[in-house]
């Protein structure tokens, strides 16, 4: 999980750190990962745009507001649109079976007393946590 206001490099470390080979975005982020996808394990990039899940009428008002300022994501290789994804035009990751102490999350702290370090949450704990929130 990377914050949205993340610089390039931040960016660029955290996927080096965690070994990721997929990342999941926002149209809006698009630039930000294309500078430093070369430079990562990261072979594919999941690109998400806000308009695909709204109204039609939500859709034109967002489109007339903030849609307008972002960037159309040009064709790239390594990117794969959300709703080809979901709609299963695109190759989907292999199936394997669920381990609740295998690794799910990493999240990466604010980094105030240094470098960031990542806090390893299996899909065991992140359950019980989101349960508690």
């Amino acid at each position: 999980m990377i914050h949205p206001l993340a610089a390039p490099p931040e960016i660029e470390f955290y996927l080096k750190e965690s070994d990721s080979v997929w990342a999941v975005t926002l149209d809006a982020f698009y630039g930000k990962f294309r500078q430093v996808l070369a430079h990562t394990p990261a072979q594919r990039l999941l690109v998400c745009r806000i308009p695909d899940y709204l109204s039609p009428l939500k859709r034109l008002g967002f489109a007339l507001t903030l849609g307008r300022k972002i960037a159309p994501v040009p064709d790239d290789p390594a990117v794969i649109r959300w709703r080809d994804f979901m709609a299963g035009h695109e190759p989907a990751v292999a199936e394997a079976p669920l381990d609740p102490d295998a690794l799910a999350v990493i999240l990466f702290s604010g980094g105030t007393t240094g470098r960031p370090k990542g806090i390893m949450l299996s899909s065991m704990t992140s359950t019980a946590w989101a349960c508690r929130r």
